[in-house]
């Protein structure tokens, strides 16, 4: 069975839009790998047997209740199905349909039988921790897009993969324009002093030159911020050639050249967690201010009546908070109107209260 997709903002605005009743949510923690991946279905069959019981209680009949959770229990046995997930699951269901994704971070168990989907739990794939690493040395470039769960490697066309690539077309360039013919090997210049370590510096320069303007394109459409990787020397020389990326001042040193993509990310994610936080520190301070002003409220029922007017600017929500109709309601409304969300613990809630907001107007 191939793998699940990932739950996104954007699945995650569609399921905000879905009315139908019963609408029913489950999530559950799940393992990637190892004996771990015997306890999901176990889990599952649970929750499951919770939600029946729950439908059961509203007045569903048998023959409703086995249609609706039919596809789910062909899941309790599909061994291979257990076999390919991440870190947490969440299902979605309703009389007609029956969605799944995969969640990139652990979740408690949890159903929810309503006329909405539960999407609390699912909020934290809100959270913006976009960003992009480039990995440089002079005989490997790597690029990644990256977020605190995890990277994967960009492919742009045109991109040196080593310092060769650029001295060999700038060598082959210049043997062409003399004599019109193909050229030799690229000469290398060793760390010397004097002209030798200028020259060095000039191809340095033009290999990272290259670089920038293969991938100025990438950045100028994807405006996450660039945290750079690499022997600490070389960096400052590629800031000076890049053109189009926002480039964090921190920096991951030392060479990464056989460095696992999941080493490179717990280091990067070390240094970039900080520049997320201050933002997120931000928007709070950003919330006292304006309640003092009376642009927010704390407590759900005055967000509830902001949400229905559309005026909800930012929704503070804590991902401890119980499931209720009222809080559905605000989290979909706040959604469908694109709104932003943060999901947050309750200790780094900006109130006491579950749900906060701060207004358009």
């Amino acid at each position: 069975m191939k793998n699940l997709d990932t739950l996104t903002p954007d699945l995650l605005k569609r399921l905000a839009e879905d009315r139908c009743m019963p609408s029913v949510s489950i999530y559950l923690p799940t393992s990637k790998a190892g004996r771990e991946t015997l306890q999901s279905p176990i889990q599952l069959k649970n929750l499951v047997s919770t939600v029946e019981q729950e439908l059961m209680a509203s007045g569903s009949s048998s023959d409703k209740i086995d249609a609706l959770l039919g596809p789910v229990r062909d899941l309790l046995t599909a061994s291979d199905f257990w076999q390919h997930q991440d870190h947490g699951l969440c299902l979605f269901i309703t009389p007609s349909n029956v969605r799944m994704y995969s969640l990139p971070y652990t979740v408690s168990p949890r159903v929810y039988v309503g006329e909405t989907f539960d999407l609390v739990p699912a909020l934290a794939i809100l959270k913006e921790t976009s960003f992009s690493v480039l990995a440089l040395s002079e005989n490997q470039v790597r690029l990644f897009s990256a977020d605190q769960y995890g990277m994967s490697e960009v492919e742009i066309e045109q991109m040196p993969a080593n310092m060769a690539d650029t001295s060999l077309a700038i060598d082959t360039e210049r043997q062409q324009q003399r004599h019109g013919g193909a050229s030799g090997p690229p000469t290398y210049f060793g760390s010397g002093s004097g002209s030798e370590s200028s020259d060095q510096d000039k191809e340095l320069k033009r290999f990272f030159s290259s670089i920038d303007a293969a991938a100025s394109g990438y950045f100028q459409e994807n405006r996450a911020p660039l945290l750079l990787a690499g022997v600490q020397h070389l960096l400052p020389i590629y800031r000076s050639a890049n053109t189009a990326a926002e480039i964090w001042d921190a920096e991951v040193h030392g060479n990464k050249d056989r460095t696992s993509i999941e080493e490179l990310h717990a280091q990067s994610w070390c240094i970039a967690a900080p520049y997320f936080e201050h933002t997120q520190e931000e928007i709070k301070e950003t919330f006292h201010q304006m309640m003092s002003a009376g642009k927010a409220a704390k407590g759900l029922k005055e967000a509830e009546k902001a949400a229905e007017a559309g005026r909800i600017q930012a929704l503070f929500a804590s991902n401890q908070a119980d499931s209720s109709p009222e809080i559905n309601r605000v989290v979909s409304l706040t959604l469908s109107k694109s709104g932003n969300i943060y999901s947050l613990p309750e200790a780094e809630m900006p109130t006491t209260e579950a749900i906060a907001a701060t207004f358009r107007y």
